[in-house]
């Protein structure tokens, strides 16, 4: 019999979460509804109801639910997460850490950890939340999740060196991450710019692809904070090459190269973002500029018209085929 109804309990539990999946919580809700009548007494199951009321927004309910469950089971460490998650969504930020600490006593867990350092965070006690992540690693050394919160921690505490040897160790020990690079290089150029630009360089030996394409990016941007344009095109070059389909990085080459001067190859990356972007401002004013500085005035008002064609809604086309079109009977006249 008590097989039957964790059999029956756990294809319930299975059912509701696929008409979750499929936005279909109402409906999930009202089956677990359902076989909570049958089976009142299962923490499990009213936990999960109670998580799926959470996700629904029927907060009230879920505490009841879970105030049941953690008077007949103070210490069942899922209900104690699913109550400190709805303390948290109602504003009790203070109950919500000491439940999510006493979860974390059942069970400790990397999501926990989580939830219990941005908490801390969150209720503006950095010097906890960076105690905490420091006893953690005394156990487990190689973590480069610990790492990245003892950053965030340290960050928030005004330490930013120490914040940024945090990030600066989860970087050596996953360099995938996108997040951690970017907030290390952030924290490195707040410290030290030429310092920074160094460490990327390191940093590339250590990623490829995709991720070595956003800190040849975060270079360009560097550089271009330096005014050392012509590293920057360099670099935003490289990051294009690794991605070619991020069209920020093609942008980004468009317009510097047009500032450079070197309009022929600006003009295909200045082309394809105005196709992509007509409605933009910025795109169309640069290609208009690098079309007459390179001489192409009239193969420029050609391609607006073209434009306008496609995009017969953006009047202000109009504008950049009307400055071509002048343009380009100057260079007639020459």
């Amino acid at each position: 019999m008590a097989e039957d109804a964790f059999a029956a309990v756990g294809e319930a539990v299975r059912q509701a979460q696929d008409l979750a999946r499929a936005g279909r919580a109402a409906e999930a809700c009202t089956l677990l509804a359902e076989k909570l009548a049958l089976y009142p007494e299962n923490p499990y199951l009213t936990v999960t109801l109670a998580r799926l009321y959470l996700k629904t927004h029927r907060l009230a309910e879920a505490a009841a639910l879970l105030d049941e469950v953690l008077t007949a089971h103070p210490a069942y460490g899922p209900a104690l997460m699913a109550q400190a998650e709805a303390k948290e969504l109602t504003g009790e930020l203070e109950e919500a850490e000491r439940l999510f600490a006493l979860a974390w006593q059942m069970r400790p867990t990397p999501y926990l950890l989580r939830r219990r350092v941005n908490l801390l965070l969150k209720l503006g006690r950095p010097e906890a939340a960076r105690e905490l992540c420091r006893a953690e690693l005394e156990k487990d050394k190689g973590n480069a999740t610990l790492y990245a919160l003892l950053g965030r921690a340290e960050e928030m505490a005004g330490n930013l060196e120490d914040a940024a040897a945090a990030y600066q160790e989860a970087v050596r020990l996953d360099p995938q991450n996108a997040f951690n690079r970017r907030r290390y290089l952030e924290l490195k150029a707040r410290l030290a710019g030429a310092d920074a630009l160094a460490e990327t360089g390191r940093l590339l030996k250590a990623v490829h692809g995709r991720a070595a394409a956003e800190v040849h990016a975060w270079r360009a941007q560097e550089l271009k904070r330096h005014q050392r344009f012509a590293e920057a095109a360099a670099e935003y070059e490289a990051a294009h090459a690794l991605a070619p389909e991020n069209n920020f990085y093609a942008e980004q080459l468009g317009f510097i190269l047009h500032r450079l001067a070197r309009y022929d190859e600006a003009l295909p990356l200045l082309k394809a973002a105005a196709e992509r972007r007509p409605e933009d401002q910025v795109v169309r004013s640069t290609l208009v500029k690098a079309f007459a500085a390179a001489g192409r005035a009239a193969e420029g008002a050609a391609f607006f018209t073209e434009l306008v064609e496609r995009y017969p809604h953006c009047r202000a086309i109009w504008g950049a085929v009307r400055r071509l079109e002048k343009a380009a009977g100057g260079e007639n006249k020459k």
